[in-house]
């Protein structure tokens, strides 16, 4: 997963205040939840996306989730067009943060972008986006804070109010757990857009056109997060149809070498069409590995292997 954080942070010497040193923190609490979490975060310049570069936009445009930091009034408008882009780009997986000041976070945001009422920030946000007000403990420690304590706390700090927030956990842990749910459900939707892609490629080539095309998908499971029963066993019906065994073959023994994985290829189909794939394949010990394969297929399920797998048996036998 790449994360995209726009900042001015270390584009220039900043002069040492309060909000910079509080921005910095948040931003450390950010860099440590993507390690966590094996994202990939990528710190784009400010300077560089209010010129419009390229390679800049880009990433913004393009990335998984766009983190933003609206403390500072000024950058907000710049902040809030990008995040406008990235939804009419159906990019909607995108994380505010917004130092809690003294009780007047109201007051650092443009109310024409983030609701005056912090409780409900869904009325104007769009509706993935994430808002994390934060603050600064005593300790030096940025956390977020909920809907509670934004409705309780609009006051002056007290003591009371300090040791509350000393209690709340990183900042950290709350955008790990966030960033593990976009990942979980931009996973789910990239296999639905790969299974539909497939689809779509069966019905569209055939012969060496689409056995090319199905190279080309073949690399987007190099990534093991990307696979399923569902994705397996339509790229292996599609390789079928394309008459590509060699390939069948070679997807299934590199999902069974995955360890968290390996228990997708155990499905009936799919050892079904793995013995099919050996024995089109007809390379040395080909024959002999497909019988193995149907031969504990038949085993596992005693009297109630599927009638194909009986039919391929026989094929094999006659052979």
């Amino acid at each position: 997963m790449i994360v995209a954080f726009i900042s001015d942070l270390f584009d220039y010497n900043l002069p040492l205040n309060e909000v910079n040193a509080a921005r910095k923190k948040a931003y450390e609490e950010l860099l440590l939840a993507c390690q966590r979490v094996n994202a990939e975060l990528h710190l784009v310049s400010m300077v560089g996306v209010d010129q419009g570069k390229t390679d800049m936009l880009d990433i913004v445009f393009n990335s998984d989730v766009l983190v933003v930091d609206m403390s500072i009034k000024t950058q907000q408008s710049l902040l809030n067009y990008h995040i406008g882009v990235r939804e009419h780009l159906k990019r909607f997986d995108n994380i505010v943060l917004v130092l809690f000041s003294r009780g007047k976070v109201t007051e650092e945001l443009n109310v024409n972008y983030i609701s005056v009422n912090l409780s409900s920030p869904q009325s104007v946000l769009g509706p993935r986006t994430k808002l994390f007000p934060y603050v600064i403990t005593d300790a030096g420690v940025a956390v977020s804070l909920d809907d509670r304590y934004i409705r309780t706390s609009l006051g002056e700090y007290d003591n009371l109010r300090n040791q509350v927030f000393s209690r709340l956990p990183p900042m950290s842990e709350n955008l790990e757990r966030t960033l593990s749910e976009l990942e979980t459900r931009n996973r789910a939707t990239l296999k639905e857009r790969f299974i539909t892609d497939i689809r779509r490629v069966r019905e569209q080539y055939k012969g060496a056109e689409l056995r090319e095309r199905l190279r080309t998908m073949r690399r987007r499971l190099d990534d093991p997060e990307m696979l399923s029963t569902e994705v397996l066993l339509n790229m292996l019906l599609s390789y079928r149809d394309s008459e590509d065994y060699d390939a069948m073959v070679t997807l299934v023994d590199d999902v069974r070498k995955l360890p968290m994985r390996s228990k997708m290829v155990e499905l009936c189909m799919i050892q079904y069409l793995y013995a099919f794939a050996l024995n089109g394949r007809k390379q040395p010990g080909d024959r002999d590995r497909a019988l193995t394969v149907i031969n504990n297929v038949s085993y596992k399920a005693h009297q109630h292997s599927p009638y194909s797998l009986h039919c391929v048996y026989n094929f094999l036998c006659a052979m």
